[in-house]
């Protein structure tokens, strides 16, 4: 996705933006479709969106296949961002004409659920427009000095502003998984108690030189909080702010990083639902071998088999739970 949030962090980034809006404004003057300049404020507002989303085109072309990166340009998905609907919409079709960019227009399509013996339901699903760096944007970057594989240190995800990030649950509709929705999040004790505890660890890292991933700072996230027993202790994790954190990367590649020149290493407790299980109910487990090996059964299966199981498990029916051993 193009989050329009990233920021020129280099003078070779700042440089290629200056060029980008130089191609764009004697655009368009040759072709007369400005016929005065724009305001102040308009002309704040269309570098901080150029900036973004030459970020975000970088990124793609870095990380996704085929070199796409979607965004909506429906107004109201711009409420409250930095960047608005006006400038974004300006900056993309001004790179369009002059054949920087490529584009995919998105589309609204309405689904039906019959449900047996009841009613008709309908929902809409698409797909947002895609946007993709034709080869003259790339080169006109590397004249620059940025090249894409550097994408994360020209352009990066500004530090987190919020400490602490709510959502609600994330639901499906038929094979479709729709993500929660930003809560707001309500200042406590226990929320200043989360925050402190962020902000610890986040002024520790100051001190840490990563290399082979990126890092702007942690945040937790709740994702269950319309839960109704939600009390800052369901769904919650620690979260590397921006979408090319380490934390994204695969785990071949994590494992190239180094802190202040060391190599780290990634600890995997084999087993860790039923591990846990057994610790909280008390019951002794024999912690040699592999615990997902039960004769007869993939290992697959009897992992996927006894992980949703447990998800699942109900409230009055975990009380009843005296002891699991998937081996027997």
């Amino acid at each position: 996705m193009a989050t329009l949030t990233r920021i020129a962090a280099t003078p070779e980034a700042k440089g290629f933006i200056e060029a980008v809006l130089a191609a764009l404004e004697d655009h368009e003057t040759a072709v007369g479709t400005r016929q005065r300049r724009r305001s102040k404020a308009a002309q704040v507002g269309f570098l901080r969106a150029l900036e973004a989303f030459l970020g975000d085109l970088l990124k793609g072309a870095r990380m996704t296949q085929g070199r796409w990166v979607y965004r909506s340009r429906h107004a109201k998905s711009f409420s409250g961002q930095e960047v608005g609907y006006r400038p974004f919409v300006a900056v993309t079709e001004a790179m369009e004409a002059l054949g920087l960019i490529e584009v995919i227009g998105g589309y609204n399509a309405t689904k039906t659920i019959q449900w047996e013996g009841g009613p008709t339901s309908h929902y809409q699903l698409g797909k947002a427009a895609r946007f993709r760096a034709t080869q003259a944007l790339l080169d006109l970057a590397s004249r620059t000095g940025v090249e894409v594989s550097q994408y994360g240190k020209h352009f990066q995800e500004p530090i987190p502003r919020a400490l602490v990030v709510l959502k609600d649950s994330s639901v499906r509709i038929g094979r479709d998984k729709v993500p929660g929705r930003p809560m707001e999040v309500v200042r406590t004790p226990t929320v200043e108690r989360i925050e402190e505890q962020v902000q610890f660890i986040n002024e520790f890292w100051k001190g840490i030189k990563l290399q082979g991933g990126t890092h702007q700072g942690f945040y937790r996230g709740f994702n269950l909080g319309d839960h109704p027993n939600f009390n800052w202790n369901k769904g919650g994790r620690l979260y590397s702010y921006g979408e090319d954190s380490y934390q994204r990367l695969k785990q071949r590649d994590r494992l190239k990083m180094t802190f202040d020149g060391e190599p780290v290493a990634e600890i995997d407790i084999r087993a860790s639902y039923l591990t846990i299980l057994h610790g909280k109910l008390g019951v002794p487990l024999e912690a040699s071998g592999d615990l997902y090996e039960v004769p007869g059964f993939p290992r697959d299966v009897v992992k996927a088999w006894l992980v949703a199981t447990l998800g699942v498990v109900a409230p009055e029916r975990s009380a009843r739970i005296t002891r699991v051993d998937v081996r027997r």
